[in-house]
């Protein structure tokens, strides 16, 4: 990475964080929209928070373990330069498996998001926790029913995602920043919108939600 600062979100975007707790541990993953609209107010993305919170219990609950749990759902827009509106919800939602789960904070499913460019390093991948052992063979493969089942999840969430709108929000799309090229800053970066995902053949790890 080049040296920091890293570059502001420039105007017209909106990082999402999605955060919460797996076996006392904590996990966040992030995404960014581009958002359209005039007039955007805090209470809009609180809106849009509590049902971006509603739309991820609804589709990734019923495959995640009950040791699992989306706790905060948070939204920073930047209107213009120097300036944020934040929004947030908070409803916690957990996951509905009792069986089995792995032991281990850091075992993850690896949703990969497709996007419309070609490029080495740095793809967008959401770490989602919450995974049961009855999910995994050879200490590692996740069976192919669950994954299909987790990437139906991410892709009707990304549907979810994208038809979002509240007040002065006319519409959302999802997707990533690329901050970096050549091994410089963008400035400003560019913004990719998620086209589809799909989920790795074996799980992930993430050893540093391990410290956290």
């Amino acid at each position: 990475m080049p040296a920091p600062p890293r570059p502001p979100i420039p105007p017209g975007f909106a990082k999402l964080e999605l955060a919460g707790i797996h076996l006392n541990h904590a996990w966040k993953n992030i995404a960014y929209f581009g958002v359209a609209g005039t007039g955007i107010s805090s209470g809009d993305l609180n809106t849009v928070a509590g049902t971006i919170n509603t739309a991820w219990g609804t589709r990734f609950v019923a495959s995640l373990s009950d040791q699992c749990s989306l706790t905060s759902v948070k939204l920073v827009y930047i209107p213009t330069a120097g300036d944020e509106r934040v929004g947030i919800s908070t409803v916690a939602k957990v996951g509905t498996r009792v069986g089995g789960y792995v032991d281990n904070a850091s075992s993850c499913y690896l949703i990969n998001w497709n996007v419309n460019k070609y490029y080495r390093g740095g793809h967008p991948r959401w770490y989602l926790p919450g995974v049961e052992t009855a999910d995994i063979t050879n200490g590692s493969v996740v069976a192919s029913a669950m994954r299909t089942q987790i990437a139906t999840a991410a892709n009707g969430f990304l549907n979810d995602c994208n038809a979002l709108t509240s007040g002065g929000i006319s519409s959302m799309t999802l997707g990533t920043l690329s901050w970096v090229h050549n091994k410089a800053w963008r400035n400003p970066p560019i913004h990719f919108p998620f086209v589809t995902a799909s989920v790795a053949a074996t799980i992930g790890t993430q050893r540093r939600r391990i410290h956290s």
